[in-house]
């Protein structure tokens, strides 16, 4: 079962403290109703000390695309996954969203 909103915006913000995290009811009208977490791609890092977005380690070991493999399984033991939605923005939503359930384009 997926941590609602408020769980996983405070478990991000206590496990990644740089991270930046919003709502995604605050990217645009379009996912006013859909629950999940807007982030940027920036400085932020996993233990590990690799950054958790890196277009330069896109395909290397340690990474799926831009995306430490940390983080992903990090987001997947909450129930949540991982949708980028331009070069410098993911979106962070429960894996029901990729069910069709709740999807902004819908």
């Amino acid at each position: 079962m997926a941590l609602s909103l408020e769980s996983m915006l405070a478990d991000l913000r206590a496990t990644f403290p740089t991270l930046r995290t919003r709502p995604l009811s605050e990217f645009g009208e379009q996912w006013t109703h859909v629950e999940g977490v807007w982030t940027s791609k920036d400085t932020a890092c996993m233990p590990d000390g690799l950054p958790i977005f890196s277009n330069l380690a896109y395909g290397e070991d340690g990474y799926d695309g831009p995306v430490h493999t940390g983080f992903l399984a990090w987001l997947e033991a909450r129930g949540w996954g991982h949708e980028q939605y331009d070069g410098g923005t993911f979106f962070l939503v429960p894996l029901s969203y990729f069910e069709g359930a709740g999807r902004g384009d819908a």
